[in-house]
Order: C-alpha cells, then structure tokens, then sequence
C-alpha cells in the first residue's frame, strides 16, 4: 500500500463497515462511530507501520486490502462490488503466506459479529473464542477469535521475490512495491 492508495483503501474500509452494519444489525449510533473513527483517510494512515500491508489490484484498480501484523490479519476489507469473487480468499492466502513465511505456526484474526463466519470456515479457520468487544464503536458486541494452523515452511524455501506479485488475475502490492 503506497501513499496514493489511502482514499480508495478509506473507501473500501468505509464501503465495508457500512456493509456489516447491515448485515450485523449495528445501530445509526455505532455505524456513523465505525465511519468516523475507522474509515478517515487519517484513521487508514494511522495503521501501525510495523503492520504489513498490501492491496489487491484489478484491472479497475485497487478493490481490497489486507493487513498483516505478526501472525494476525488485523484488517482485511473488501470493495463491496467485489465480493464473492475470491479477492478476500486471494488476500487471505496472501496475508497466510506473509505470516507462514514470518515462522508462525498459527495465523489469527478477530472479526466483530458473525455474519463473516462463513467466510472464515471456508478459509478453514477454527472459531476459539468469543468475547465482548472492550472499547469502542462496538463495545459489549461480540467478537469472535478464529484460527488457523499452518504448515510449516521449509527452512530452504526460496525468499519471495522482491516488488509486486501476481496471484490469479490479482496484482499485490506492499508499502513501497509499486
């Protein structure tokens, strides 16, 4: 994700929230919270640096992004007119790959309500958990603790190559790649 990205991925971001506030039945109060503090093109520039972020690529341009920090996705948004065409699996393996090629043996990933358990049972994760959400838009909501074991990478498995990568019809991109 480079600089020029932030408005699109803020669009995706909102465009997502106001996705699951449907599906999930938040209220007004919690859907315009969830727009405010999270989909801003500031909120999107405050992502913590040391997380590893790509976007997904089409030949409309960027359509998804996913963010990586240690062995948890800790975003993974979708543009809306894209669902249900295997970007979110595409970056879902992509954001597998990051963190099996990190030494994980596990990947994790929170994800507020149930309406993307589906989603995460298809990408074989394992639901362990479920807790109130402590802070925030959704404080008290559920939110539910999926995981997945990975295989384990072999000690000479060959570096990724530098700069973008194709998977299927999807170009990646990570902060400086493009």
């Amino acid at each position: 994700m480079i600089e020029s990205d932030l408005t699109i991925v803020s669009n995706i971001v909102s465009g997502g929230h106001a996705f699951l506030s449907k599906c999930e039945g938040y209220s007004q109060d919690q859907a315009k919270r969830l727009q405010s503090e999270c989909c801003s093109v500031s909120s999107i520039q405050s992502w913590p640096s040391r997380w590893r972020r790509l976007v997904a690529e089409s030949d409309v341009g960027v359509v998804g992004v996913t963010a990586v920090d240690g062995n948890e996705i800790v975003e993974l948004w979708i543009e809306t007119s894209h669902h249900r065409k295997g970007i979110g699996a595409a970056l879902f393996r992509k954001a597998e790959q990051i963190v099996t090629e990190a030494g994980f043996r596990d990947l994790t990933v929170h994800c507020a309500g149930s309406s993307m358990q589906p989603f995460y049972e298809t990408m074989h994760c394992v639901l362990v958990d479920v807790q109130p959400c402590p802070n925030g838009p959704l404080a008290g909501w559920p939110v539910a603790l999926y995981r997945k074991e990975l295989e384990a990478q072999p000690s000479d498995a060959p570096a990724p190559a530098a700069g973008c990568r194709t998977v299927g019809v999807l170009g990646f991109a990570a902060a400086g790649d493009r």
